[in-house]
């Protein structure tokens, strides 16, 4: 992977235009080294152990080194964003994939990008992070006007990877809101505790009311930005009780145990975990 420090450029290629196995030659830990000039470059490791300068921008081998299988980078993989985003900061990463912070370049807007790559976290019954990405861009259509959700603007779908275009929520998270008061030397008081319930529980109430069951209700899924509650990641959720996957991938330690899909039962037990 080859890592600038304004966003991020993946150097993945594909064993043949159909494979689903990808290989990379580049640093995994974003290293860097300054020249006399103050000019930070990326560095990575040669065969022999030493270290190269890494002025990469495209997927691709580097210079110095013979790619011995002869990948190809398919249509539609040469950037991790459809071209009219500029990635500012990596929100999140994962398996499934990854979550930026972009400007829209057609509106000067900042936007939330979350991108997800086929075949990635692929389970027996067949769903992909890509899958479960489309998905949830249901989900969030169907809540769209429950106020408690991101605005969805845009849904791009590639050969190899997907990109929900999503409002940018300025904001912390329940974990970030609760960590900020403690570390003010604050004690949470009781009109805190009651706000940010009331918040919540209405939060939750709406989905449910919209036959949406969450699934993975955390502390880093819940974001507060101006008197809103608003929930983040519904991939493990189902709707009316059904679900693409047999079964969900809930948090440990917020979930029930009680069921292999979300429901409204387990999503009240995550509540009562993230109150307590």
């Amino acid at each position: 992977r080859h890592t600038r420090l304004q966003g991020d450029w993946s150097s993945d290629v594909c064993s043949s235009d159909l494979g689903a196995a990808w290989y990379r030659y580049g640093s995994f830990d974003g290293r860097f080294t300054q020249l006399p000039t103050g000019e930070l470059v990326g560095v990575v490791a040669n065969g022999e152990g030493g270290l190269e300068l890494d002025r990469r921008t495209a997927p691709q081998p580097p210079s110095w080194l013979e790619d011995p299988i002869g990948g190809v980078v398919p249509e539609g993989r040469r950037f991790p964003l459809p071209a009219r985003f500029v990635p500012l900061r990596r929100i999140h990463t994962s398996p499934r994939g990854t979550v930026y912070s972009a400007l829209d370049l057609s509106t000067s807007q900042l936007r939330c990008v979350k991108s997800a790559q086929r075949h990635s976290i692929e389970t027996e019954d067949g769903a992909d992070a890509l899958s479960l990405l489309r998905y949830e861009h249901r989900v969030l259509s169907l809540l769209a006007s429950s106020g408690v959700v991101p605005e969805v603007y845009d849904f791009v779908d590639e050969t190899w990877r997907a990109h929900l275009i999503m409002e940018r929520i300025e904001g912390l998270s329940f974990e970030e809101r609760v960590a900020t008061l403690h570390l003010s030397g604050e004690a949470v008081t009781s009109e805190d505790f009651l706000s940010i319930a009331e918040q919540l529980v209405t939060a939750v109430d709406r989905c449910h009311r919209s036959g949406v069951a969450h699934g993975d209700l955390k502390s880093t899924n819940v974001l507060f930005a101006a008197e809103r509650c608003v929930l983040i990641d519904f991939e493990s959720s189902t709707v009316n009780g059904l679900s693409p996957q047999r079964e969900m991938r809930a948090t440990r330690n917020y979930n029930a145990g009680t069921s292999t899909l979300a429901s409204v039962e387990g999503d009240t037990y995550s509540v009562g975990c993230l109150l307590y």
